[in-house]
């Protein structure tokens, strides 16, 4: 049997303390020490420099989502960042309708057979569209929809919500396999800054599972900081899996 670390972490763009924030986030995927992590709101100008720097894929999003007319204010898109000796086999992504979003798709070989790692990010627009999306990220993953894989991201919806019911129905989650309920809260944390997002707080991030994938573990990262300061507003996950026999 396999076991490895996978997480997720929307790092909050390039915006709201930026140069303040960014060490921190570096601080917290150190800490993550995940075999494989999917990271949301990319700004390639700003963010690449601390983020990993080898062994990463990048997924952008087919139109930049800029905010306030702030150019330090937009989303680029995913990035997959994995460590040796994975190594991919392939890889793909899918823009949602909207354009402003995407999700990438990794495809690994691991214990001699594909292993599939997808990081999304949805959009936040309420939960019609969120299951919308969910319905166009199924399609696009039937075709590895009987092997395994982790899907992580911000999902921009909440355990009550009808998005999350529809996608429970084909993925397990990592802090529910573990602890019987997903996290109380990963958005927001005690960041304060200019461009603030001032939706309501609760679960937005989850670590999915699908296939002959266990949950050995489950974790929050990313709850330092300080006078305003935190790594991003959301907090990290991160899980210990395990990959079943055949």
């Amino acid at each position: 049997m396999a076991e490895l670390r996978v997480g997720s972490f929307n790092i909050l763009n390039g915006s709201c303390r930026y140069q303040e924030r960014m060490p921190l986030v570096q601080k917290t995927l150190e800490e993550m020490s995940c075999d494989l992590v999917g990271v949301q709101e990319v700004h390639k100008g700003l963010n690449l420099p601390y983020l990993p720097q080898e062994n990463g894929l990048f997924f952008d999003v087919q139109s930049p989502l800029e905010l306030y007319g702030e150019p330090t204010f937009h989303i680029d898109g995913n990035a997959v960042f994995y460590k040796s000796p994975l190594s991919p086999k392939s890889s793909q992504i899918y823009h949602f309708q909207t354009r402003n979003r995407c999700l990438g798709l990794v495809t690994f070989e691991v214990s001699t057979r594909p292993f599939h790692f997808c990081v999304a990010h949805f959009d936040y627009l309420g939960d019609e569209v969120a299951v919308r999306e969910v319905h166009e990220l199924l399609t696009f993953l039937a075709p590895y929809m009987n092997e395994d894989i982790v899907l992580v991201g911000d999902f921009n919806f909440t355990p009550e919500s009808q998005a999350y019911a529809l996608i429970r129905t084909h993925f397990r989650s990592a802090f529910v396999e573990c602890y019987g309920r997903e996290p109380v809260i990963t958005f927001p944390t005690g960041l304060k800054g200019q461009y603030m997002d001032s939706g309501k707080s609760g679960t937005y991030d989850y670590i999915y599972l699908r296939g002959k994938v266990q949950a050995v573990t489950a974790e929050i990262h990313g709850q330092r900081g300080g006078k305003g300061v935190w790594p991003s507003d959301h907090f990290a996950l991160a899980a210990r899996i395990r990959l079943l026999g055949n």
